[in-house]
């Protein structure tokens, strides 16, 4: 299903920045699935999360088109915090790699 939901905002996405879903968690009883997105430019994250909910109606009616399930999750969007982490880490080794070139 990660692959309908990633596939379906790649077509329906903000003008305002570029998003990447980075993970979908579904509940057990398969009643609720937050997937989880990074946006950049970072400045267009609160724009390009509202548009993300905005399609969040939409996204389930096209997934009841791709998959054969009797029960269909109710989504919602929420920021990758673990991702943004992640690259924010990686900023800081990237720039003690470069200083530590330098010397």
């Amino acid at each position: 299903m990660r692959d309908w939901v990633a596939e379906y905002y790649e077509r329906h996405t903000s003008p305002a920045g570029i998003m990447t879903v980075t993970d979908f968690d579904m509940s057990p009883d398969m009643k609720y699935a937050t997937i989880f997105i990074s946006v950049l430019p970072e400045a267009a994250e609160k724009e390009v999360l509202a548009h993300a909910d905005r399609e969040l109606r939409n996204l389930r009616e096209y997934i009841k088109t791709q998959a054969h399930m009797r029960v269909f999750p109710f989504f919602k969007v929420e920021l990758d915090l673990g991702e943004k982490r992640r690259q924010a880490f990686d900023a800081v080794l990237y720039r003690a790699h470069e200083e530590d070139k330098k010397r």
